[in-house]
């Protein structure tokens, strides 16, 4: 008789979550998004365009794993390398 694993992807899922090498990355967001909006903030309140300016002023923010660059510009350099 076979047997088959029991882990689902929603296992596998929920597992991942806890995993130590994610949730540094989730806290950095987290702790960048909580100078825009408090913990508890209801986001319901915001308008499209100011959920949009804080997600732009984020992903404008220079980057010390891209050594201090914009993603976009690092983005572009790649591309114009490739060229």
């Amino acid at each position: 008789m076979q047997y088959r694993s029991r882990t689902s992807y929603t296992d596998k899922q929920k597992s991942e979550m806890w995993d130590r090498r994610q949730r540094g990355s989730n806290e950095n967001i987290n702790r960048l998004l909580r100078q825009y909006f408090p913990k508890g903030t209801d986001i319901s309140g915001f308008s499209q365009a100011k959920l949009s300016a804080v997600a732009r002023q984020l992903n404008e923010r220079p980057r010390k794993t891209l050594q201090y660059q914009i993603a976009a510009e690092k983005f572009e350099a790649c591309v114009a390398a490739t060229v």
